[in-house]
């Protein structure tokens, strides 16, 4: 099974990965010449356009490397997937730890993220780099079982509801019921829920079947598109107003696809996230 999860970066990752199951993916560059990671400028590319933010990434694997995955996935800089195919034994002997975390993660379902200084978030990249090819093997068995991977929910508990997340937000407030409309003119959004999304995630972090990627991402640019349109004389552009859309478009169309496919499976993972909120170089 062909799996590849890309990490969306800006600049070149302090410790890039780039392996069977994991790249990273960096804008407005080529590919590295050593290999190391992948750039966005080749084939069909959004490279330029800002306020999509990580969503080039998405657009570039989704217009050029679609057809040789299975499932792609995308993490961030900052934010990735606590992945452990290793045994508990093992982990122990390898990196304590992330033995010590699979087991706060384990006994707190509900807690969705840790995060971590720098030095240690970097320590679970040289964790993957250490997973042997049954490890590797064991973690695919188990996505084979799901359509989507998503991070643990997160619970709104300052806000009633996303609705309410997204205008008090610094977002403009009248964008959210045009984003609703554009999202309900695409029946891949359909049927849209009929209460307020009370948990949801926040990040365009996931993993998918390649098919449903490919079903999402069209339905996605046709909402953006007319969107776009309804905003004309409204709401003036913004930085990184698409990857706002993004976040948000994800949960319904996971929302509308477990209403319509029976046992639509949905997978949650917890995640590790870097307290440095930049890149380091």
């Amino acid at each position: 099974m062909r799996v590849r999860i890309f990490s969306c970066h800006y600049i070149k990752p302090k410790r890039p990965l780039n392996g069977e199951l994991f790249a990273p993916i960096l804008s407005g560059v080529a590919d590295a010449a050593d290999g190391s990671y992948l750039g966005d400028l080749g084939g069909e590319n959004i490279s330029d356009r800002n306020e999509f933010s990580e969503i080039r990434h998405h657009y570039y694997v989704w217009k050029n490397l679609l057809g040789s995955h299975d499932y792609v996935g995308f993490e961030h800089y900052r934010r990735m997937f606590f992945i452990n195919p290793v045994s508990r034994e093992r982990l122990l002997e390898i990196a304590p730890s992330f033995a010590m975390m699979s087991e706060m993660f384990d006994v707190d379902q509900k807690l969705h993220e840790l995060q971590q200084r720098p030095e240690d978030f970097y320590a679970h990249v040289a964790m993957r780099e250490s997973f042997t090819v049954d490890e590797v093997e064991s973690f695919k068995i188990w996505l084979s079982r799901q359509d989507v991977v998503v991070p643990r929910m997160w619970h709104l508990h300052d806000r009633p509801d996303l609705e309410h997340e997204w205008k008090n937000s610094g977002l403009p407030p009248m964008m959210w019921e045009l984003m609703i409309e554009a999202f309900s003119r695409q029946a891949s959004f359909q049927p849209m829920p009929g209460r307020p999304i009370r948990t949801s995630n926040h990040n365009s972090i996931f993993i998918m079947r390649a098919e449903l990627f490919d079903e999402y991402m069209q339905a996605l640019f046709a909402s953006i598109e007319d969107l776009h349109e309804m905003m004309r004389g409204k709401i003036h552009d913004f930085p990184r107003m698409w990857g706002y859309v993004c976040e948000k478009a994800v949960n319904y169309f996971i929302l509308a696809k477990r209403k319509k496919v029976p046992f639509f499976s949905v997978a949650q993972l917890p995640l590790i996230v870097s307290t440095t909120t930049s890149e380091i170089a």
